[in-house]
C-alpha cells in the first residue's frame, strides 16, 4: 500500500468521525498556539529534528521552545492541534 493512498483513506476516515465529535485539526503558527491545546501531528524542525510528539498537551514551557526552534530552524509547516469546532 503506498503511503498516499494509506494518507487519503485515513483522512476518509477522520473526515467522517472528527465532525462528530466537534473537533477539528488546525495548523497554526507557533506564536498563535495556547496553553492546554494538544498537539495532531508530530513537530519537527525544518531539519526534521523531533520536537514533540503528538497527542502532547501544550504548556507554556512547550509553546516557548516551539517559538525559539522555529526562529533558529523554521519548519516549513506551522503546527497542528485539535480544537473544538
Amino acid at each position: 500500500v503506498s503511503t498516499s493512498s494509506t494518507t487519503l483513506a485515513l483522512k476518509e476516515v477522520y473526515s467522517n468521525f472528527l465532525p462528530q465529535t466537534g473537533i477539528k485539526e488546525i495548523e497554526l503558527y507557533p506564536k498563535d498556539l495556547k496553553v492546554g491545546m494538544v498537539l495532531s501531528r508530530d513537530v519537527r524542525t525544518g531539519t526534521g529534528v523531533l520536537l514533540l510528539s503528538k497527542g502532547i498537551e501544550l504548556n507554556e514551557a512547550n509553546i516557548e521552545n516551539l517559538n525559539r526552534y522555529y526562529k533558529l530552524d523554521p519548519s516549513k509547516n506551522g503546527v497542528f492541534v485539535w480544537v473544538k469546532s
